[in-house]
């Protein structure tokens, strides 16, 4: 962690693609990715106590796409999962998943959208198009950002919450990595960015 957390202004907590496919017993699991869903949703609760919102991003990915291989090399392209409408693609069950706006991405056969700001809701508002509505003019955004995997989707994420000038704190107990070393490297990649590092029990101390 770099620094206590400081959440001024409004919040946003963005739950970043805590589906089947990505926890314990999915196609492309992560190890320990249901405890990262449930971290998530003390911080997701804590800012809605507060009066913030939640975003969730998800893999929607259509049965036949460039992001898929016959030969994994889990690191540029990735075996079947979450293809839409299948069980993989849902909701963790575990995740609370109410009164939080839904965002889908790499539904393209041509797309592998990593980052949640690829993203975007069933009536075609854009991830961040839905965070510059919600912002008021003056008033500090902090965007609190979660999910799976810390080294792939949630980087990548972070980077561009981090480069359109947001706030941007990640709970480090509410990510959890596809590879151990390149998580690490995430986190380092993280804060060059400015982004705090920070745990769940930090944020919630800081929310109340």
């Amino acid at each position: 962690m770099n620094k206590q957390p400081q959440i001024y202004g409004d919040i946003v907590a963005i739950g970043v693609d805590m589906q089947n496919d990505f926890c314990p017993g999915g196609s492309l699991e992560v190890t320990d990715g249901d405890k990262a869903v449930i971290a998530f949703n003390a911080v997701a609760h804590a800012v809605k106590r507060r009066g913030g919102r939640v975003m969730l991003t998800r893999d929607w990915h259509p049965a036949e796409t460039n992001h898929f291989a016959d030969q994994p090399d889990y690191a540029t392209n990735w075996p079947v999962h979450c293809v839409a409408n299948t069980e993989g693609a849902d909701f963790h069950p575990a995740l609370h998943t109410y009164e939080a706006d839904v965002f889908s991405k790499g539904t393209k056969k041509d797309e592998d959208a990593y980052s949640g700001f690829m993203a975007s809701a069933d009536d075609g508002t854009t991830l961040p198009e839905a965070l510059l509505a919600y912002k008021e003019p003056n008033i500090p955004l902090t965007l609190i950002i979660g999910g799976l995997a810390t080294d792939y989707c949630v980087k990548a994420t972070v980077l561009d919450a981090a480069k359109a000038g947001y706030e941007v704190m990640v709970p480090v107990d509410a990510v959890k990595a596809v590879h151990p070393a390149t998580g690490l490297s995430a986190f380092e990649e993280m804060l060059a960015a400015g982004v705090t590092l920070t745990t769940t029990e930090q944020v919630l101390g800081r929310l109340g």
